[in-house]
């Protein structure tokens, strides 16, 4: 067995150790409800403690005075704080980023050239890595999305991976990216409209997901860009995940299965807000269908809000769209449109999804899918507070090509 601390040798002489106890996992601390009128509690949340490593041995000196020495020598190693504690292990080496909170002597009277010695180092972060680092996936030529696959990992403890997204081609007016864990649905979507930046062949995304940052690496040179969602987590063992790019969904309300007529002064309007300000949105979903022959095409407009109700003299430049007759059929289904142009939304502020046909009747007209019990938390319809239309908002630009990436997923497995 080799062991370091700081890039020091403590195996061989003068240090000795006996023994070095590191198999512990660190304690599980769980936030417990208690059950109201029953026994026992429910598990809310749960992470790992501290990690304690035990080591003992005897350090030796050729005479009483150089044995004193390299005690005083020992305790300076051992008082370095948050240093490298490596230990081979299974062929390979782990790695604790480890402070001494005991480093103790039980020297007798007559221990002239030795003494027994004992330490006791915490790991705060509970966990350890490997000192090699894992290429999982390797340049996976990645040419349709979405793309879904799986990840493995091994380990004991939460794998923290270091994700990239290499461009390759494809990629006009797309302005952002997403990877997301399928498993949880956790998502994090990185976005660069916020430069009004469209991504380049040969650009690169990096998802640090130890220390929670993204880099975007433009015009030759790493850089910050804007981010939302949630960096994803993994478990040991399998993994499903998927990457997007363009055509991001942003809001959404899906479920329901009424409609409302659209037809001459027959509008509607949904309203919604965004959780952030993005200037890159480019697509919409309703989920139509038609009753006999709608004379004219569905227009559909962003408006923004006046008093809680749409404001027809403010529309959000770009924000408009126009769905054909013939691309609606007689039944329900989801109908996607991408504006001409970009438009930007700001975070927190209502605004109205238009949906209008001039001329039209009874008989020929839209149907724009309905929820009477709507659960939308961002809007409502205009025609009743508590219904909801069904859409879909995209933002993050659009993909005009089947794009070719390369993706990389590299880490440190991680033990308790």
């Amino acid at each position: 067995m080799t062991i370091t601390f700081d890039s020091v040798d403590i195996t061989t002489a003068p240090y000795v150790p006996r023994f070095i106890k590191h198999e512990t996992v660190p304690e599980r601390i769980l936030s417990l409800m208690s059950l109201a009128r029953e026994d026992g509690s429910v598990i809310i949340a749960e992470k790992y403690g501290v990690k304690h490593i035990l080591l003992q041995g005897i350090i030796y000196g050729s005479t009483q005075s150089d044995l004193e020495t390299k005690i005083d020598s020992f305790k300076e190693l051992f008082s370095r704080e948050a240093k490298d504690l490596d230990i081979s292990w299974e062929a390979g080496t782990r790695r604790y980023v480890a402070t001494c909170v005991s480093h103790k002597f039980n020297r007798d009277s007559f221990n002239i050239s030795m003494c027994p010695w004992t330490a006791d180092f915490i790991v705060p972060e509970g966990v350890g890595n490997s000192t090699a680092i894992t290429a999982l996936v390797h340049e996976l030529n990645i040419d349709t999305l979405p793309h879904t696959g799986i990840l493995t990992f091994e380990g004991s403890a939460e794998p923290r991976p270091v994700i990239l997204l290499t461009v390759d081609s494809g990629w006009t007016n797309a302005r952002g990216m997403s990877f997301e864990n399928t498993d949880t649905g956790e998502k994090l979507v990185i976005n660069t409209g916020w430069f009004g930046i469209t991504i380049d062949d040969g650009d690169k995304f990096e998802i640090d997901c130890e220390n929670k940052t993204v880099r975007w690496y433009h015009n030759g040179s790493w850089g910050g860009v804007s981010f939302g969602g949630v960096s994803p987590h993994f478990v040991i063992g399998e993994n499903n995940y998927k990457i997007e790019a363009g055509d991001i969904i942003d809001q959404q309300y899906t479920e329901g299965d009424g409609g409302i007529a659209i037809y001459d002064t027959n509008i509607m309007y949904q309203s919604f807000t965004v959780p952030r300000s993005v200037a890159d949105y480019k697509g919409i979903s309703l989920k139509l269908k038609k009753n006999g022959t709608p004379p004219n095409n569905l227009v559909i407009t962003i408006l923004e809000d006046s008093d809680g109700t749409p404001d027809a003299g403010s529309p959000v430049a770009n924000a408009s769209f126009e769905i054909a007759p013939g691309d609606v059929a007689t039944s329900d289904a989801w109908i996607f449109k991408n504006s001409t142009g970009f438009f930007g939304l700001d975070a927190n502020k209502t605004y109205w999804i238009k949906a209008t046909m001039t001329a039209g009747d009874v008989n020929n007209h839209f149907v724009w899918t309905c929820d009477y019990s709507g659960k939308y938390p961002r809007g409502s319809a205009s025609i009743h507070p508590g219904w909801d239309f069904l859409f879909k908002l995209y933002y993050t630009g659009r993909v005009d090509t089947a794009p070719v990436q390369l993706l990389d997923v590299d880490y440190y497995k991680r033990y308790l």
